[in-house]
């Protein structure tokens, strides 16, 4: 008789149980017509590297993908030199300053920065943006000159003499000469150190009578790329 009685309860607690489970099940077809569903899309990856430059991307962060913001943060100044130089100029360049060849190459916009110490030593900083795909280019009128050794210049009855120097290796490429010009008018010899080197999109030239002064120079205005 015990066992009877167990057997009808498990039986009613088993009915009861089912019942509440379809009590819980929602029938799509009794859904409310005027409810409207809304889909979450997903942000999509920020991929740097992908060829497109992002909201949240800047030069800085991808550089593969974003261009310069403002080429004039990439010029030197006073904070960068020692103590006692003073600016002289600072502005952008356009197509007007650059030669025929540069804009053959691409060239995309420009930056100029002057410098100079207590009127005597000087430094000129020259800035480029190229295509990745031409900016190798650059260094091929220095490097020519350089094969050639001198240079005559009938219009100013002078000779411009090439040496190079040691390669700082600065950048993805980088040269280092010595210029000296020797004027036959005025009996006079002038020299000035170049360094030019390329990295990334830019390009950057400069010239100063002040050798030394290029050594830190250079590794200064790299990090700035």
């Amino acid at each position: 008789m015990k066992k009877a009685i167990l057997i009808l309860i498990l039986l009613l607690v088993s009915v009861s149980a089912c019942t509440e489970l379809s009590e819980i099940n929602v029938d799509t077809n009794d859904a409310d017509p005027n409810l409207e569903v809304v889909e979450v899309e997903e942000e999509p990856k920020i991929v740097c590297g992908d060829g497109k430059c992002d909201k949240t991307e800047s030069h800085n962060s991808c550089s593969q993908d974003c261009e310069w913001e403002d080429i004039s943060d990439l010029a030197l100044d006073i904070d960068n030199l020692p103590e006692g130089f003073e600016v002289v100029t600072r502005g952008p360049r356009d197509k007007t300053d650059v030669s025929a060849e540069s804009i053959n190459s691409g060239w995309e916009g420009g930056y100029y920065a002057s410098f100079v110490k207590e009127g005597m030593t000087t430094l000129e900083q020259y800035i480029s943006i190229y295509p990745k795909e031409t900016i190798s280019q650059t260094l091929d009128t220095s490097k020519g000159l350089l094969a050639t050794g001198e240079v005559l210049d009938e219009e100013e009855n002078s000779k411009y003499t090439y040496t190079q120097l040691s390669n700082p290796n600065l950048g993805d490429e980088s040269i280092l000469f010595k210029m000296t010009r020797e004027n036959y008018d005025w009996d006079n010899k002038i020299s000035y150190y170049v360094l030019e080197f390329y990295k990334d999109n830019v390009y950057m030239a400069f010239y100063t009578t002040d050798y030394e002064l290029l050594k830190g120079i250079g590794e200064i205005a790299e990090k700035k790329i």
